[in-house]
């Protein structure tokens, strides 16, 4: 047995070395100051010194180098790994999860002892046996999130042996660095061929910038050859602090935000030099929050694409997971073969800033959704005339001298779809426009642009119609949604509100009551693609429009003002919309 573990780990070391590259890495301003107190005293951990050298990554920056010297790390491609968590409480369930987490492309897998039911595996070792990927051993203790028994020396043992077998990595938290030190020397292991994490990780609250730099101190003098730092992310902007420190970082680095508001962390992760990011095996198998399957990040968000000069696109919203608006973008950008990777960015607070630091950052465009079409005007330099009587913007464009400017594409791609079915476009007609947000300001914009006779905004404050409907001037009134029955007919219905979006398909913005037979009715959902509103007007004999149109044609827009050299390829864009809502 013995024998097989150690072929296992001579072929792990040729994999590794496959992807070895002798990398010069640039001088770098780094963010971090040298005045906090180490965690852990200094040591020679496994017999060795701590290692002194560069984060071996690919160049982010052309100022003078250091002197080059060969890289124990493997990053395929001069890029970010992908390692995949085996969740799974079975040997044999873990090894299949590595053989399907090799075909979606992962470069590496984390085997989870503690996750393991040992007590139905009494040969857990045997997982190492023909392991189809490099592999990095975690047994996480309790105290940090884990799943081991309290009894410390049993489960670093485990490592202990691991490292015995020579697997590539194992990940051992920071605090228990000198305990595992004083194992290893008691058992006569030597780290030969195993490459040491140590990690910290808080799953309550993100770290302060000093809290970051004390323990990078401290697994430096513990002699770590990758340093893990993983936080709960409470704000959007605490992915500012992940990417600044991966920029400064001196030695392989993983950094994470967790959670929905840290996942940029992790999609963007070789756009700032990460040594690898974690991936889940399916979706569904997830080992922390705001994780991804390895097969989402290769296929949806390009990841080996992405290089340290990549510009950054995203879609800024509360909610976002749901939008389509990444998988159309990033589907643009394979079709045209521009540069650039889109991401969902789920914002909370604070969205002028968060769009100011980003840009900073690398980011050259972003798209706003609800609720921050209004706020994000706060960050421009320079606002499109039509964008600013409309008051909201839902496109973002950095310049090449860096500045901001919003646009908003919302109102003519509604309004010609709109148009396409109104006999005589909008000219003297009737509109009721249900919503006043970003979308509702456009649209009701845009109908009056287009030659309304008349507006009526209704919205559930009813101030906020009546305010909204004052901006509009002397053609525009504002009611609540409780009045909407009382007014006389319209020629068209325009909801721009999110009432009816699935999952809550059997909401409706409107009582059928209004419809028509004639009636144009447009509603900017489009997951569903025929929400309940639509079914309904469509029972009543009137003329509808589903938002797979607004949407497309104003993501359509917002890729020709990113990249005006180049048509946008409007209809594979609309392919890849109709293929996520199964059509």
């Amino acid at each position: 047995m013995a024998h097989s573990h150690r072929a296992a780990a001579s072929h792990d070391n040729r994999s590794l070395m496959a992807f070895t590259t002798a990398m010069t890495v640039p001088a770098r301003p780094t963010t971090l100051s040298t005045s906090s107190t180490a965690q852990v005293s200094p040591r020679r951990l496994h017999g060795r010194t701590a290692p002194n050298r560069r984060a071996t990554r690919p160049p982010v920056a052309t100022s003078t180098a250091v002197n080059p010297s060969p890289s124990p790390f493997p990053p395929p491609t001069a890029s970010t790994l992908i390692c995949t968590s085996l969740t799974a409480t079975t040997v044999s369930a873990q090894l299949a999860q590595m053989s399907a987490a090799k075909a979606a492309g992962a470069d590496l897998a984390e085997i989870r002892i503690d996750l393991l039911d040992l007590a139905e595996q009494p040969n857990w070792p045997s997982i190492f046996t023909g392991r189809e990927l490099p592999v990095i051993v975690t047994n996480r203790a309790s105290w940090e999130g884990g799943n081991a028994p309290d009894d410390e020396d049993a489960r670093l043992g485990m490592l202990a042996h691991a490292v015995s077998l020579g697997v590539p990595f194992v990940d051992v938290e920071l605090k228990a660095a000198p305990r595992f030190q004083h194992i290893l020397d008691e058992r006569g292991i030597e780290m030969m061929g195993t490459k040491l994490i140590l990690s910290h990780h808080n799953f309550h609250r993100h770290l302060e910038p000093g809290e970051v730099e004390e323990v990078q101190r401290g697994m430096k003098e513990a002699g770590a050859d990758v340093h893990k730092i993983a936080m709960m992310a409470t704000s959007a902007m605490h992915n500012a602090l992940v990417f600044d420190t991966l920029i400064g970082a001196q030695v392989p680095t993983i950094m994470l935000a967790m959670g929905e508001l840290g996942q940029l962390s992790r999609l963007a992760a070789p756009r700032f030099g990460a040594f690898l990011t974690f991936a889940s095996v399916a979706a569904g198998e997830e080992s922390a929050l705001g994780q991804v399957d390895a097969d989402t990040l290769n296929q949806l968000y390009r990841f080996r694409s992405i290089g340290v000069d990549t510009p950054m696109y995203g879609v800024i919203g509360n909610p976002v997971s749901h939008s389509a608006s990444p998988a159309v973008h990033n589907a643009a950008l394979s079709v045209t073969g521009k540069e650039g990777v889109y991401f969902p960015l789920k914002v909370d607070a604070e969205v002028p800033h968060f769009i100011r630091e980003m840009a900073a950052r690398g980011f050259a465009g972003f798209s706003v959704t609800i609720p921050g079409k209004l706020v994000a005007m706060e960050a421009m330099d320079k606002i499109d005339d039509v964008a600013r009587r409309i008051g909201a913007i839902n496109t973002v464009v950095k310049k090449e001298d860096g500045t901001l400017e919003g646009y908003n594409t919302d109102w003519v791609a509604a309004l010609s779809a709109v148009e396409e079915k109104v006999e005589g476009g909008m000219q003297r007609k009737r509109v009721l426009c249900i919503g006043a947000g970003g979308a509702g300001r456009g649209l009701a914009f845009g109908a009056l642009e287009r030659g309304a006779r008349h507006v009526v905004v209704a919205n559930r404050t009813k101030a906020k119609a009546e305010a909204l409907a004052a901006d509009l001037g002397a053609l525009a009134s504002g009611i609540g949604l409780d009045e909407m029955v009382d007014e006389e007919e319209f020629d068209v219905i325009m909801n721009t509100t999110s009432v009816g979006m699935s999952p809550r398909v059997e909401d409706s913005p409107v009582d059928k009551r209004l419809f028509r037979k004639g009636m144009v009715v447009f509603d900017a959902v489009y997951n569903p693609l025929e929400t309940r509103m639509l079914k309904e007007a469509t029972a009543a004999g009137c003329v509808t429009v589903s938002g797979l149109e607004m949407f497309v044609r104003q993501a359509g827009e917002q890729f020709k003002l990113w990249f005006p050299d180049v048509e946008a390829p409007v209809g594979a864009m609309r392919e890849v919309v109709l293929k996520r809502l199964g059509r």
